[in-house]
């Protein structure tokens, strides 16, 4: 299953801008190229798939800076499906937007458990088994979660191939929690 970010708004080259230009924010300690898929969804609706694993740290801080990049008020509404190989757990991820420092994720799995992930250092605590009422957008978000965590692999099933390009990130493992391991207790 391939780990995607869903947009609900943008285009395909706004999309593209702004994940490169996210991959320019650090310089890589251990350079690694990456593929990066775009495909369409429907009218507004794009997917951003990784065909391989990428680490922690750059998919959940490419979330945050996909949910509202700076300068790019056309690119907006992230959200993520993630699997955390050291903890052996799929997660859809969600800006928490009622965090107005734009700096934590909530994630969820499909049996229920809640985290929180704090970025950028990927940092993550376990939160009761809810996701609060106002970190959806109501204009934006579907107000359903449980359909999000369904919506997982159909979406990308029905999807039509846009674009295909790479990016370097950072492959160091020495830091940005690369188990995706509960780092703090609450």
């Amino acid at each position: 299953m391939f780990d995607w970010i869903l947009l609900q708004e943008g285009t395909a080259n706004d999309i593209k801008v702004a994940i490169r230009e996210y991959a320019t924010l650090y310089e890589p300690v251990v350079p690694r190229n990456v593929e990066v898929w775009i495909r369409q969804l429907s009218t507004k609706e794009w997917a951003v798939v990784f065909p391989e694993s990428i680490p922690p740290y750059t998919f959940t801080n490419l979330v945050g800076w996909l949910n509202e990049p700076p300068d790019m008020p056309a690119v907006s509404g992230a959200v993520g499906w993630y699997t955390a190989a050291g903890r052996n757990q799929r997660y859809l991820l969600v800006p928490d937007i009622s965090n107005e420092a734009g700096d934590t994720l909530i994630g969820r799995t499909k049996d229920g458990e809640c985290i929180d992930v704090y970025l950028p250092e990927t940092l993550i605590t376990m939160r009761p088994n809810t996701m609060r009422p106002n970190t959806m957008r109501p204009n934006t978000m579907r107000p359903n979660v449980d359909s999000w965590i369904d919506e997982d692999s159909r979406s990308l099933e029905s999807s039509r191939g846009v674009d295909e390009f790479e990016i370097t990130i950072d492959a160091d493992v020495n830091f940005g929690n690369p188990g995706f391991e509960i780092t703090q207790s609450q």
